[in-house]
Protein backbone atom coordinates (compact mmCIF):
# COMPACT_ATOMS: atom_id res chain seq x y z
CA UNK A 1 0.00 0.00 0.00
CA UNK A 2 1.19 3.36 -0.73
CA UNK A 3 1.90 5.42 2.16
CA UNK A 4 -0.26 8.14 2.74
CA UNK A 5 1.86 11.02 2.67
CA UNK A 6 1.20 14.47 5.17
CA UNK A 7 -0.77 16.64 3.13
CA UNK A 8 -0.20 19.86 2.23
CA UNK A 9 -2.96 21.81 3.91
CA UNK A 10 -3.63 21.80 6.87
CA UNK A 11 -0.33 19.77 7.51
CA UNK A 12 2.25 22.35 6.10
CA UNK A 13 0.21 25.31 7.96
CA UNK A 14 0.19 22.99 10.93
CA UNK A 15 3.99 22.86 11.39
CA UNK A 16 4.53 26.25 9.99
CA UNK A 17 2.64 27.38 13.10
CA UNK A 18 4.67 25.25 15.34
CA UNK A 19 7.90 26.92 14.10
CA UNK A 20 6.92 30.16 14.26
CA UNK A 21 5.16 29.61 17.69
CA UNK A 22 8.13 27.93 19.46
CA UNK A 23 10.62 29.86 18.01
CA UNK A 24 9.19 32.94 19.39
CA UNK A 25 8.35 32.03 22.34
CA UNK A 26 11.26 30.01 23.40
CA UNK A 27 20.63 -8.75 -2.89
CA UNK A 28 17.62 -9.57 0.01
CA UNK A 29 18.60 -11.42 3.36
CA UNK A 30 16.84 -13.92 4.72
CA UNK A 31 16.51 -14.43 8.81
CA UNK A 32 15.88 -17.18 10.55
CA UNK A 33 12.50 -17.63 12.83
CA UNK A 34 13.46 -19.04 15.56
CA UNK A 35 13.46 -18.09 19.24
CA UNK A 36 16.73 -17.28 20.81
CA UNK A 37 17.83 -15.76 24.19
CA UNK A 38 17.59 -12.00 24.24
CA UNK A 39 20.24 -10.16 25.43
CA UNK A 40 19.78 -6.43 24.85
CA UNK A 41 16.41 -5.66 26.79
CA UNK A 42 16.25 -4.91 30.69
CA UNK A 43 14.55 -7.87 31.84
CA UNK A 44 16.88 -11.11 31.43
CA UNK A 45 15.75 -14.70 30.62
CA UNK A 46 13.08 -13.59 28.17
CA UNK A 47 12.45 -14.89 24.45
CA UNK A 48 11.84 -12.90 21.28
CA UNK A 49 9.21 -14.29 18.76
CA UNK A 50 8.46 -13.05 15.36
CA UNK A 51 6.05 -12.11 12.95
CA UNK A 52 6.70 -12.30 9.27
CA UNK A 53 9.35 -11.17 7.72
CA UNK A 54 9.14 -8.51 4.49
CA UNK A 55 11.67 -7.58 2.12
CA UNK A 56 12.79 -3.95 2.77
CA UNK A 57 15.75 -2.56 0.60
CA UNK A 58 18.73 -4.83 0.41
CA UNK A 59 17.63 -6.38 3.91
CA UNK A 60 14.05 -6.73 5.59
CA UNK A 61 11.98 -5.98 8.58
CA UNK A 62 10.25 -7.65 10.93
CA UNK A 63 8.11 -7.37 14.06
CA UNK A 64 9.44 -9.37 17.56
CA UNK A 65 8.01 -9.98 20.89
CA UNK A 66 9.98 -10.34 24.32
CA UNK A 67 8.14 -12.64 27.01
CA UNK A 68 9.15 -14.03 29.82
CA UNK A 69 9.56 -17.99 30.94
CA UNK A 70 6.04 -16.71 32.56
CA UNK A 71 4.56 -15.74 28.90
CA UNK A 72 4.60 -11.99 30.23
CA UNK A 73 5.75 -9.40 27.97
CA UNK A 74 8.46 -7.08 28.56
CA UNK A 75 9.08 -5.50 24.94
CA UNK A 76 7.51 -4.78 21.47
CA UNK A 77 8.46 -3.36 18.40
CA UNK A 78 10.39 -4.14 14.98
CA UNK A 79 13.87 -5.08 13.67
CA UNK A 80 15.37 -3.23 10.75
CA UNK A 81 18.55 -4.75 9.62
CA UNK A 82 21.86 -3.16 8.83
CA UNK A 83 21.35 -4.45 4.68
CA UNK A 84 17.78 -2.44 4.35
CA UNK A 85 19.41 0.83 5.29
CA UNK A 86 21.95 0.73 2.24
CA UNK A 87 19.41 0.88 -0.22
CA UNK A 88 15.88 2.09 1.00
CA UNK A 89 13.61 2.99 -1.75
CA UNK A 90 13.77 6.61 -4.17
CA UNK A 91 10.19 7.46 -2.99
CA UNK A 92 7.70 7.39 -0.17
CA UNK A 93 7.04 3.79 0.81
CA UNK A 94 5.46 1.86 3.90
CA UNK A 95 4.71 -1.78 4.66
CA UNK A 96 2.63 -3.20 7.54
CA UNK A 97 4.03 -5.64 9.86
CA UNK A 98 1.80 -7.95 11.70
CA UNK A 99 2.98 -8.61 15.17
CA UNK A 100 3.99 -12.22 16.05
CA UNK A 101 0.86 -14.91 17.14
CA UNK A 102 2.13 -14.75 20.89
CA UNK A 103 1.04 -11.13 20.99
CA UNK A 104 -1.92 -11.22 23.69
CA UNK A 105 -3.16 -8.27 25.74
CA UNK A 106 -0.85 -5.17 24.33
CA UNK A 107 -2.77 -2.35 22.97
CA UNK A 108 -0.32 -1.99 19.85
CA UNK A 109 -2.30 -4.09 17.30
CA UNK A 110 -0.10 -4.18 14.29
CA UNK A 111 2.84 -2.09 12.83
CA UNK A 112 3.10 0.60 9.60
CA UNK A 113 6.63 1.42 8.62
CA UNK A 114 7.00 4.45 6.86
CA UNK A 115 9.95 5.46 4.82
CA UNK A 116 10.66 9.39 3.91
CA UNK A 117 13.60 9.39 1.84
CA UNK A 118 12.86 13.50 1.05
CA UNK A 119 11.40 14.04 4.75
CA UNK A 120 7.83 16.09 4.50
CA UNK A 121 6.97 19.82 5.35
CA UNK A 122 7.74 22.27 7.10
CA UNK A 123 10.94 23.09 5.27
CA UNK A 124 13.83 23.27 7.71
CA UNK A 125 11.97 20.71 10.57
CA UNK A 126 11.03 17.53 9.35
CA UNK A 127 12.68 17.45 5.70
CA UNK A 128 15.21 15.41 6.88
CA UNK A 129 14.94 11.46 5.76
CA UNK A 130 13.56 9.47 8.31
CA UNK A 131 11.21 7.23 9.57
CA UNK A 132 7.75 6.73 10.51
CA UNK A 133 6.72 4.22 12.73
CA UNK A 134 2.95 4.31 13.64
CA UNK A 135 2.10 1.18 16.35
CA UNK A 136 -1.40 1.15 15.88
CA UNK A 137 -3.98 0.33 18.33
CA UNK A 138 -6.94 -0.60 16.02
CA UNK A 139 -6.93 -3.04 13.23
CA UNK A 140 -5.59 -2.07 10.34
CA UNK A 141 -9.04 -1.85 8.21
CA UNK A 142 -10.42 0.67 10.54
CA UNK A 143 -6.83 2.75 10.13
CA UNK A 144 -7.54 1.93 5.74
CA UNK A 145 -11.22 3.97 6.95
CA UNK A 146 -9.50 6.88 8.13
CA UNK A 147 -11.34 9.66 6.31
CA UNK A 148 -13.58 12.32 8.39
CA UNK A 149 -12.40 15.55 8.79
CA UNK A 150 -15.29 16.01 11.26
CA UNK A 151 -14.06 12.58 12.97
CA UNK A 152 -10.66 13.41 13.15
CA UNK A 153 -11.87 17.28 14.95
CA UNK A 154 -13.36 15.04 17.75
CA UNK A 155 -10.98 14.96 20.20
CA UNK A 156 -10.44 12.17 23.62
CA UNK A 157 -11.37 13.99 26.79
CA UNK A 158 -8.27 15.94 28.21
CA UNK A 159 -8.35 13.63 31.27
CA UNK A 160 -6.72 11.31 28.82
CA UNK A 161 -4.38 13.06 27.01
CA UNK A 162 -0.51 13.42 27.75
CA UNK A 163 1.12 15.24 29.90
CA UNK A 164 2.57 17.96 27.78
CA UNK A 165 1.12 17.13 24.39
CA UNK A 166 -1.42 18.81 22.60
CA UNK A 167 -3.02 18.10 19.39
CA UNK A 168 -2.15 20.08 15.53
CA UNK A 169 -4.51 21.37 13.24
CA UNK A 170 -5.65 19.15 10.51
CA UNK A 171 -4.83 15.61 9.92
CA UNK A 172 -3.93 12.40 7.89
CA UNK A 173 -6.13 10.36 5.78
CA UNK A 174 -5.65 6.81 6.54
CA UNK A 175 -3.49 8.01 9.78
CA UNK A 176 -5.42 10.15 11.75
CA UNK A 177 -4.80 13.29 13.87
CA UNK A 178 -1.44 13.74 15.53
CA UNK A 179 -0.15 15.03 18.45
CA UNK A 180 2.96 16.49 19.47
CA UNK A 181 4.73 17.44 22.65
CA UNK A 182 5.62 20.94 23.76
CA UNK A 183 9.02 19.39 25.08
CA UNK A 184 10.22 18.40 21.92
CA UNK A 185 13.38 19.79 21.06
CA UNK A 186 12.84 20.13 17.10
CA UNK A 187 10.09 23.15 17.92
CA UNK A 188 12.58 25.09 19.41
CA UNK A 189 14.70 25.29 16.57
CA UNK A 190 16.85 21.77 17.19
CA UNK A 191 18.12 19.86 14.55
CA UNK A 192 15.14 16.96 14.08
CA UNK A 193 16.54 13.40 15.22
CA UNK A 194 13.97 11.26 16.72
CA UNK A 195 10.54 12.42 18.17
CA UNK A 196 7.78 10.82 20.08
CA UNK A 197 4.41 11.70 18.28
CA UNK A 198 0.92 10.44 19.71
CA UNK A 199 -2.05 10.21 16.97
CA UNK A 200 -6.19 10.26 17.70
CA UNK A 201 -9.69 9.66 15.98
CA UNK A 202 -12.87 9.70 16.60
CA UNK A 203 -12.62 10.73 20.11
CA UNK A 204 -9.77 8.21 21.08
CA UNK A 205 -5.92 7.73 20.94
CA UNK A 206 -4.75 5.23 18.14
CA UNK A 207 -1.33 5.00 17.76
CA UNK A 208 2.22 5.80 19.13
CA UNK A 209 4.77 7.02 16.61
CA UNK A 210 8.24 6.99 17.58
CA UNK A 211 9.47 9.25 14.28
CA UNK A 212 13.57 8.68 13.55
CA UNK A 213 16.17 10.42 11.00
CA UNK A 214 18.12 7.70 8.84
CA UNK A 215 21.46 9.78 10.19
CA UNK A 216 20.35 9.23 13.84
CA UNK A 217 20.04 5.20 13.24
CA UNK A 218 23.26 5.24 11.45
CA UNK A 219 25.27 7.22 13.92
CA UNK A 220 24.04 4.60 16.44
CA UNK A 221 24.28 6.95 19.40
CA UNK A 222 21.11 5.98 21.45
CA UNK A 223 20.65 6.85 24.76
CA UNK A 224 19.60 3.20 27.34
CA UNK A 225 15.74 4.40 27.18
CA UNK A 226 13.64 7.38 26.06
CA UNK A 227 10.40 8.00 28.55
CA UNK A 228 7.28 8.44 27.06
CA UNK A 229 5.17 10.61 28.76
CA UNK A 230 1.60 8.85 30.27
CA UNK A 231 -1.91 10.48 30.78
CA UNK A 232 -3.72 10.22 34.23
CA UNK A 233 -5.72 8.08 33.08
CA UNK A 234 -7.01 5.92 30.29
CA UNK A 235 -9.61 5.05 28.43
CA UNK A 236 -9.10 1.04 27.47
CA UNK A 237 -8.35 -0.82 30.44
CA UNK A 238 -7.23 -4.70 30.00
CA UNK A 239 -3.95 -4.10 28.00
CA UNK A 240 -0.18 -3.61 28.16
CA UNK A 241 0.80 -0.15 27.23
CA UNK A 242 4.45 1.30 27.50
CA UNK A 243 6.22 3.49 29.33
CA UNK A 244 9.18 3.83 27.00
CA UNK A 245 11.37 3.00 23.76
CA UNK A 246 14.32 1.49 23.35
CA UNK A 247 16.74 1.83 19.89
CA UNK A 248 19.77 -0.13 19.96
CA UNK A 249 21.67 -1.43 17.30
CA UNK A 250 22.62 -5.24 17.67
CA UNK A 251 26.37 -5.92 16.52
CA UNK A 252 25.71 -9.78 16.38
CA UNK A 253 22.63 -9.77 14.51
CA UNK A 254 22.96 -6.70 12.96
CA UNK A 255 19.91 -5.38 13.12
CA UNK A 256 18.33 -2.24 14.48
CA UNK A 257 15.69 -2.95 17.16
CA UNK A 258 13.12 -0.51 18.00
CA UNK A 259 11.69 -1.30 21.47
CA UNK A 260 8.50 -0.39 23.59
CA UNK A 261 9.35 -1.16 26.55
CA UNK A 262 8.21 -1.17 30.86
CA UNK A 263 5.07 -1.97 29.89
CA UNK A 264 2.79 -1.96 32.47
CA UNK A 265 -1.14 -3.46 32.70
CA UNK A 266 -4.11 -0.67 33.03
Amino acid sequence: MKNPKFILSPQSLLYTFLLVTFLFSCQTEIIPEENFQSVDLKVANSNDFYGPAVPFGNGVVRSFLSLTKEGNPVAVGLEISEKAMRKLPDLDAEIILELPKKAEDLIIDHIALGWNPMGHEPPGVYDLPHFDMHFYWIPEEDVLAINSPDLAEKLPASMFWPETYFDTPGYVPMMGKHWLSALSPELAGSVFDHTFIYGSYDGNFIFYEPMITWDFLNNREFEDHYSIQQPENFARTGYYYAASYQIRFDEQKKVYRIAFTDLFWE
